[in-house]
């Protein structure tokens, strides 16, 4: 077994609370090829949970808090802390073969908490997860992204939730773009997914953030290949940030900017595909929004991508 995709949460309204999420991956045995593993019937995949309560002084011993079940996994946990103290948890629920529901592949799902993660809900769809791969236009080569990674921001205003994934729907398949879907009801209810990057040339978007501003403006970070050209031996890629105001289920209400760029991605590293990393991170002060995000460079043989912080002021 191992342990993969762990976040932290500190609680906003209540400073004795940090909450800590990770899935982790059984085995049937530690020989266990992870090909052979995925077909055994001692394989799964579920949410360990651990707390403090005493803003970390001592941390409560983890545990579990959801199992997918045999042959099924979860991966990217992540909290948020809703105003009224309620907890909801986004992961990719993977259904390796068909459920009593005869749901199978990946799935955005939430389960939630009313009571600081003592308890916990069963899984709430919010939509499947249709990626399509990320790969170079020229070559065919594998970009890898992170295109089974939800992500999940809340407004602490009103509590409305969103999540952000790759997906490849709008396209018919033919790449991934980032949807969007929200919750007006603590996350029980969910909107239908909606393309929400601005990419103009039918290229990949991917490895998307969302964040929400003081003033309810919702945010979100993507790369993109629009600025691609035909060499082969080359990938310029650029970071974005594309926002929305109000009425943000409907895709003309997104606005977007330039963060940086163009970078090669074919400078990155390659590791079972050019690699910057899993996700990225989008934050914010106030009404500015704040982008962490890794660029590969060009000018270093050992070290071969860097870090950089962007502030964004809608």
């Amino acid at each position: 077994m191992f342990n993969d995709k762990q976040s932290i949460t500190a609680d906003p309204y209540n400073a004795n609370f940090v909450y800590a999420a990770w899935d982790r991956l059984v085995f049937p045995s530690e020989q266990a090829s992870a090909s052979a593993a995925l077909h055994a019937l001692g394989y799964r995949g579920p949410i360990w949970f651990a707390r403090t309560t005493n803003g970390g002084a001592t941390w409560e011993p983890a545990r579990m808090i959801y199992d997918p079940g045999e042959v099924n996994q979860t991966i990217g946990s992540q909290i948020v802390v809703l105003p009224n103290g309620d907890l909801v948890n986004v992961f990719n629920l993977i259904y390796n073969f068909k459920n009593a529901h005869q749901v199978r592949g990946y799935n955005v799902a939430v389960i939630r908490s009313t009571d600081k993660g003592v308890t916990w809900s069963a899984p709430i769809l919010v939509n499947d997860l249709r990626t399509v791969e990320v790969h170079d236009p020229e070559t065919g080569e594998a970009v890898r992204t992170g295109d089974i990674i939800p992500e999940i921001a809340v407004d602490p205003g009103n509590g409305n939730l969103y999540v952000v994934w790759q997906d490849g729907r709008f396209s018919g398949l033919a790449h991934d773009d980032i949807a969007f879907s929200m919750s007006t009801d603590g996350g029980l209810t969910w909107t239908a997914p909606a393309k929400i990057n601005l990419t103009p040339n039918n290229t990949a978007a991917f490895t998307a953030s969302v964040h929400v501003a003081a003033d309810g403006t919702v945010g979100a970070t993507y790369y993109d290949f629009r600025n691609n050209t035909s060499d082969p031996a080359t990938l310029p890629t650029d970071y974005w940030f594309a926002h929305c105001h109000a009425d943000c289920t409907n895709p003309v209400n997104w606005s977007e900017s330039h963060v940086s760029g163009p970078f090669d991605m074919k400078t990155a590293p390659f590791a079972v595909g050019y690699f910057v990393g899993d996700y990225e991170g989008l934050a914010g002060f106030g009404n500015t929004f704040a982008a962490l995000f890794v660029q590969a460079n060009s000018g270093n043989t050992t070290n071969r991508t860097d870090v950089f912080a962007a502030t964004i002021k809608p």
